[in-house]
């Protein structure tokens, strides 16, 4: 019997037994097929999400315990165990009908993905109750089922915000650093862990966890990011560069060569950017993205040469940053009619594309080359590309600067027409 059909028998069975109001024999029923089908999580499922019906919290966590115990190596107990299926609990409180209000009922739903916040649902709850009064109710209701105390929770919400309690977060740790010990090999559950102390900001805490995962993990990505990410929130921007060339003297990999990139341009070592990228050509021609990142070094070290001959060499790529930051060299050179000439390359490239004819046009009205950039902006219209609005707005801003006003008025009741015509297609 596979689990779901085990799961639909026991579901009958428990239902039968619970009308019959017999939950010594209920209880003794699933024990049973626990018993018989240990690693089968529906089961275990099935006698949580009855005891939560009781309000026995602490043997819902204690039936995820011996899950885990009986399945050390699926991380589905570890998420379970990180919460408990609870279902309804209705707290209901005296003096609430003092000021004329009806009896409030909270409810308590967690069926939820892993990690999830537990989310209070308010029910029968008047329009004008006072957020305060409610917020003192809630907490009378947190404090009689104790459920900050459990290591189920990792946070609660009210209706304002979200109340997170430290020792909750701690609980939730120390359950994936147990996960952990018999999982040593297995990069989720590090993760998991290093989520749980980020909210308490548990920074040594993280590195030492992420440490002992690379020990057992050495060629996963995911963990030496996160260290990048933990050691930048600890302002140790050395350390952030060791990190990536640990890995990267271990393993190629287009990640690992991304973040250290990013992270040199993030501490504006712009000259170190260029040396990384430039160390091996072979890499350099693999991974187009330290191309980009290269030219932003170079333009911010205004070496606008060195800047304009590697788009050159990349100009193959036909992508618009290369023609973007090309063209910006160019102008900064003051190099004019090759900003223009560099934009008519890209256009026979892209003939549909009205991103490019755009970027003449903008160069050309940079340069005040009026009558050239109408004469590109009717070639545009004609060509009937994307976005007509926004070629039409730049022929009528550049008819403006020609203090040619009433031929800028047309355009504008052209735009207007063009508007109606969207809207009606929406």
């Amino acid at each position: 019997m596979n689990q779901n059909s085990t799961s639909h028998y026991i579901q009958s069975k428990l239902r039968e037994l619970n009308l019959e109001g017999k939950q010594d024999e209920t209880f003794e029923q699933v024990n049973k097929n626990i018993e018989n089908n240990n690693n089968n999580i529906l089961l275990y499922r099935k006698k949580a999400n009855l005891l939560s019906q009781l309000g026995k919290l602490q043997e819902v966590l204690h039936t995820w315990e011996q899950g885990i115990q009986n399945n050390i190596h699926d991380i589905n107990f570890y998420q379970e165990k990180g919460i408990p299926y609870f279902t309804i609990y209705q707290l209901k409180y005296q003096g609430i009908r003092a000021n004329g209000m009806r009896l409030l009922n909270y409810m308590i739903l967690v069926q939820q993905k892993m990690l999830k916040m537990f989310h209070f649902i308010f029910q029968n709850v008047v329009n004008y109750l006072n957020k305060i009064n409610l917020k003192k109710q809630l907490n009378v209701g947190i404090k009689e089922f104790k459920i900050i105390k459990t290591n189920s929770i990792k946070n609660f919400y009210t209706l304002n915000n979200g109340i997170i309690n430290n020792e909750a977060w701690r609980e939730v740790a120390d359950c994936w650093g147990q996960g952990i010990t018999y999982n040593k090999n297995d990069y989720s559950f590090y993760l998991e862990k290093v989520y749980a102390l980020e909210q308490l900001e548990e920074y040594q805490e993280i590195l030492e966890c992420l440490n002992l995962g690379l020990k057992y993990n050495k060629y996963q990505l995911l963990l030496y990011r996160k260290k990048g990410e933990i050691l930048e929130k600890m302002g140790k921007d050395q350390e952030i560069i060791d990190n990536y060339d640990q890995a990267i003297s271990i393993m190629v990999h287009p990640g690992i060569y991304e973040e250290k990139a990013i992270a040199l341009t993030k501490q504006q070592k712009w000259k170190e950017v260029i040396q990384f990228c430039n160390c091996d050509k072979q890499k350099l021609n693999n991974y187009f993205f330290l191309v980009k990142i290269q030219i932003q070094a170079l333009s911010e070290l205004n070496e606008q040469d060195q800047l304009i001959k590697l788009c050159n060499e990349f100009i193959h790529k036909n992508d618009m940053y290369i023609y973007k930051f090309k063209a910006q060299a160019l102008f900064k050179q003051g190099l004019f009619e090759q900003v223009i000439e560099s934009w008519d390359e890209a256009i026979k490239k892209n003939e549909k594309v009205q991103e490019f004819y755009l970027e003449k046009i903008k160069a050309l009205n940079d340069q005040n080359r009026y009558p050239e950039a109408i004469q590109n902006c009717n070639l545009v219209i004609n060509l009937q590309l994307d976005n007509q609005i926004e070629i039409q707005n730049w022929k009528m801003n550049i008819l403006e600067k020609q203090s040619n006003i009433r031929e800028a008025l047309k355009i504008s009741r052209i735009i207007g027409t063009i508007r109606k015509i969207y809207q009606k297609q929406i």
